[in-house]
């Protein structure tokens, strides 16, 4: 006969047995071959995990350490949460995490998002920098993922446009939250006016990021049209081939209504993609490591696959 009580605060175990009768009907712990108790969900781990650092030891030079491991990501991510206010904790990983490879930068991303969104009581320039960082790894790892289309893997032969489109989907789905909208519109803004003198036509990277925050907040958990019309009526995004057809690809994917982004502005996109008409075929048919930020071809051969 069991001898778990139920008091105002849960259940009250009398006996050992009780305990393994929890265990076994909980749904989340399990006893494993040595007899040890366990979480059934890494959720569970990674939060009590949190926990004793944030209340216990203080060793948080491990979370910055292990960023790009998602468990310890994760962990950090519950331990953000229980301050909501840490701007050391920004600059200290931002200088601290591992930052060498394409992983790192894609998992960087995605851990900086959902960190920034838990630390929203974080005054508004300490988050900036979680995304300002987040924005120069996806354009790095733009870089990088075009060069390894020349190379046998899993991105071998993968055109320019669905390389930009994985990176413009990471960066959306991390960053679209609520407690991030005036972030990004204040950091859209700062880019402009950082760049005054070199939003023409040629700047891949500046109009890249202004893309990523205008597509971001024009997202369906947003639905903030304002910097997405801009940018579109600007020579950095109407001059520059492959960011016309990820923004005529947005406005497709997104269902974006008429009345967000008008018809006169659609008809801009489609008289830039007729201009570029010739290009583009070769843009979205040829392997991505072939063209330059000028779009003309790089004279390089592709490896077979063996």
């Amino acid at each position: 006969m069991t001898r778990i009580q139920v008091s105002p605060k849960g259940i009250t175990l009398a006996e050992e047995e009780d305990v393994l009768r929890l265990i076994s009907n909980s749904g989340i712990l399990y006893i494993d071959n040595s007899d040890m108790v366990g979480f059934k969900h890494h959720s569970f781990l990674e939060y009590f995990a949190s926990v004793q650092i944030f209340y216990v030891n203080h060793n948080y030079e491990q979370l910055i350490k292990n960023f790009n491991d998602v468990n310890w990501q994760n962990a950090a991510i519950f331990y953000a949460g229980f301050s909501k206010d840490m701007p050391w904790f920004v600059e200290k990983l931002i200088n601290g995490m591992p930052n060498e490879n394409l992983r790192d930068w894609l998992i960087n991303v995605g851990g900086m998002g959902y960190l920034s969104q838990a630390l929203y009581m974080t005054d508004v320039e300490d988050r900036i920098k979680l995304i300002s960082k987040s924005l120069e790894n996806t354009v790095v790892a733009f870089r990088r993922l075009k060069d390894l289309t020349g190379e046998l893997g899993p991105y071998h032969k993968m055109p320019l446009h669905i390389i930009g489109a994985i990176l413009v989907f990471w960066f959306n789905m991390n960053f679209r939250s609520v407690t991030l909208a005036h972030c990004l519109e204040r950091l859209y803004e700062d880019y402009l006016r950082s760049n005054a003198n070199s939003l023409g036509a040629g700047n891949f990277e500046i109009a890249f990021k202004l893309f990523l925050i205008a597509t971001t907040l024009a997202s369906e958990y947003l639905n903030q049209y304002e910097k997405l019309n801009d940018l579109i009526e600007r020579d950095c995004f109407l001059k520059d081939p492959l960011l016309i057809v990820l923004g005529d690809m947005f406005l497709d994917i997104q269902e974006v209504e008429k009345d967000d982004v008008s018809d006169e502005k659609r008809k801009k996109i489609n008289n830039e993609i007729k201009r570029f008409k010739k290009l583009l075929v070769n843009i979205t048919r040829e392997p991505a490591y072939r063209f330059g930020e000028d779009y003309k071809k790089v004279n390089r051969r592709i490896e077979s696959p063996k």
